[in-house]
């Protein structure tokens, strides 16, 4: 019979390792490890690293961000925990490259074993007088047993404004009237009123006419138009109000001031009892959303009194561009008796036809997801309790990508929520999540560990999750347009002499995408950081060849296995297999081919001598792996052949090299056999 060709191409689909050898998607492979989708249809390698901050603390970095300063001024982060595990040691670093700067040591406390530290940008308004404006802070959130940090560029304060380390009691806050800033319906803070007492305001509704500039005591229509408006510029007019003149004669409690869009009035001369606010005890999670800081699993337990509620499924909500001041008001328990506790937040745009979109922040528990519209005291503030049964259990894999929705890991796998529906889109990869008989599984016991960020070049979530090998080198690679999974080993090589493996000498503690100004001049960044006796920060799929975090430098290992090839119940002889790629320099390919067995009768015959198949192949019993190697040279449209020349049912390869390439297809040379009688060997 002629040689027949089974072409393999088109790769479409990425992995798909939970399907039968025999019926996976066209356009899809059984297994893959450092290969990207990036040319569309063909299994391209994996850029490589290269270190941008080097020589850095003695203990794993866990988290990275970056401070914008008012002027652009973009300054990389870094927190460590030191090594007692009570500190959060934090450090400074450059895109362009460099070495690290210690900013605070054994300074801000960490909750004990805390490892998921977490930043957030947000933007205060200055203080009356001041010069400079708004101002931005990054806050930090070091556990739900120690205080919120926030950092300013150029020192680190409690919110609230004391210096760290500080106690274990929230810090009292009275808020004073600020200028240019937004002001809820239900607001307070506290200012001397007309008797000349410090009172508490509160926000009791917004103008819709007048000039907005009429002085306290002036007479206006006034009607609740929205949850809130803006305070007037300092000085007047048409701000700050006068707190101090009398409203229509009414002096102390009852008297109204009017404040550009506002209207104030004095509820109580108590000295601003009832204006004062309590920072969070502590924070597990936060995320700035509607000009406000939130805080979620604020307590290890259930914790209230002092004007304050805190525990582990406690949100709580900052007055807006407000760090320090936290209403007792603004907060709610999530999920409530459940007995599990807050393991993340996010926040993301819902939009509808015909409605403005609105931004919307999703708190994920352990086995459930909520959402919240609007913001605490407003009209439409509600939560609602998606209709799933998955959350989070990773908490730093949580990450918001543009057009398609919130994307973490839950104890069914990763799921993907959209703002209605929640679903599980790991379904494909399931053997690298639980396992199977040679892929090593995900290691629930340190799920913490996890870490997750997005790439731009090709649109990818990525998500590095530890595994029951004792290595935190897996990176899951989730394509954001073809919709399809593939696999990263970080620092796998071509496991030679010259280059061993070492991906248990390099775990991945950190990752993240720093998205700088534009006019900075940097792009945005995707970094992960890795840990051999001291941390090195590092630039991901930037370009690079090779991993550099050895020296020298580790050529990328890759591997891939195609579908498998003939029936289950056919014969046939396959001649060899061709691979076509194209590579910018010479290299070695390598295809192991697993012959398939078939089960024989009882009564089965040999072959014709004693064991004319030498131990191995269908007529043994026992399925040969045949191992063939081709090299190739040149950077252009490559063809390389691999001799097989065996018989049996069916074939499958696995091919592996190192070193940049861009796989485009393999085809089988097969010459189909006529069945032998019943009863005889293949």
């Amino acid at each position: 019979m002629p040689f027949k060709v089974v072409s393999q191409k088109g790769f479409l689909k990425g992995v798909i390792a939970s399907m039968d050898r025999f019926n996976i998607t066209k356009g899809a492979i059984q297994r893959a490890s450092n290969f990207l989708l990036s040319q569309r249809g063909a299994l391209t390698v994996c850029d490589g690293t290269h270190a941008l901050a080097t020589g850095g603390p003695a203990t794993a970095i866990r988290e990275m961000g970056m401070f914008v300063g008012a002027d652009f001024s973009i300054h990389p982060l870094a927190g460590a925990p030191d090594s007692t595990g009570n500190f959060l040691n934090m450090y400074s670093w450059n895109l362009g490259g460099g070495g690290f700067g210690a900013l605070s040591t054994g300074v801000i406390p960490l909750t004990p074993g805390w490892i998921m530290p977490q930043f957030a940008n947000f933007t205060e308004t200055a203080t009356p007088g001041s010069p400079t404006g708004s101002q931005p802070i990054v806050c930090i959130a070091t556990g739900n047993a120690t205080q919120i940090v926030k950092y300013d560029g150029s020192s680190f304060f409690n919110l609230g404004g004391t210096t760290p380390p500080g106690g274990g009691t929230p810090l009292t806050v009275i808020p004073r009237w600020q200028p240019n800033t937004f002001y809820q319906v239900g607001q307070r803070i506290s200012h001397n009123d007309s008797n000349g007492v410090l009172a508490t305001w509160q926000v009791v509704n917004v103008q819709i006419s007048g000039s907005g500039t009429a002085p306290s005591g002036g007479a206006t229509s006034t009607s609740g138009i929205g949850s809130g408006g803006m305070s007037g510029n300092d000085p007047f007019p048409p701000g700050p109000p006068s707190f101090t003149n009398d409203d229509a004669a009414v002096k102390g409690r009852g008297q109204l001031a009017h404040d550009n869009q506002l209207l104030w009035m004095c509820i109580a001369e108590d000295q601003g009892t009832l204006a004062t606010t309590f920072p969070p005890r502590g924070a597990a999670h936060i995320i700035t959303h509607a000009n406000s800081l939130w805080a979620l699993n604020t307590s290890p337990t259930i914790i209230s009194g002092t004007g304050s509620m805190d525990g582990p499924s406690v949100l709580r909500m900052s007055d807006p561009n407000n760090g320090d001041s936290w209403p007792i008001g603004n907060t709610t328990i999530i999920g409530k008796d459940d007995g599990t506790q807050g393991t993340g937040l996010a926040t993301f745009t819902i939009a509808e036809a015909g409605i403005t979109p609105s931004g919307t922040l999703v708190v994920f528990k352990d086995y459930s997801t909520y959402t919240v519209q609007g913001v605490f005291q407003a009209a439409d503030f509600k939560t609602n309790q998606v209709k799933t049964d998955m959350g989070c259990v990773a908490s730093r894999t949580i990450v918001f990508a543009t057009g398609f929705g919130i994307i973490r890991f839950s104890h069914l796998g990763f799921a993907l929520f959209d703002g209605i529906n929640d679903r599980l889109v790991s379904e494909e990869i399931r053997p690298y999540i639980f396992g199977d008989a040679v892929t090593p599984k995900v290691d629930f016991t340190r799920l913490a560990q996890g870490r997750a960020t997005l790439v731009d070049n090709p649109p990818l979530y990525i998500c590095m999750m530890p595994t029951t090998d004792a290595l935190s080198t897996r990176i899951f690679v989730y394509d954001l347009v073809m919709r399809a999974w593939m696999i990263l080993d970080y620092m796998a090589g071509p496991n030679t002499a010259a280059f061993p493996d070492r991906r248990a000498n390099f775990p991945i503690t950190a990752m993240n995408q720093l998205r700088p100004p534009y006019q900075t001049g940097f792009s945005a960044t995707t970094v992960l950081a890795d840990f051999n006796a001291q941390a090195v920060i590092r630039a991901v799929q930037a370009g690079d060849s090779d991993w550099d975090a050895t020296t020298p430098h580790t050529p990328i290992g890759w591997s891939f296995r195609p579908p498998e090839v003939g029936e289950p119940g056919s014969r046939a002889y396959f001649r060899r297999a061709n691979i076509r790629l194209t590579a910018p320099g010479p290299g070695v390919i390598t295809g192991v081919f697993n012959i398939g067995e078939e089960s024989q009768p009882p009564n089965s015959q040999p072959d014709g001598g004693a064991n004319p198949s030498g131990g191995a192949g269908p007529s043994s019993g026992t399925p040969p792996n045949v191992a063939s190697a081709a090299t190739y040279y040149g950077n252009a449209d490559l063809g390389v052949a691999l001799d097989i020349h065996q018989t049996g049912p069916s074939l499958n390869g696995t091919f592996s090299g190192s070193g940049p390439a861009n796989i485009e297809g393999v085809d089988y040379h097969i010459q189909s056999k006529e069945p032998r009688p019943f009863g005889q060997r293949f």
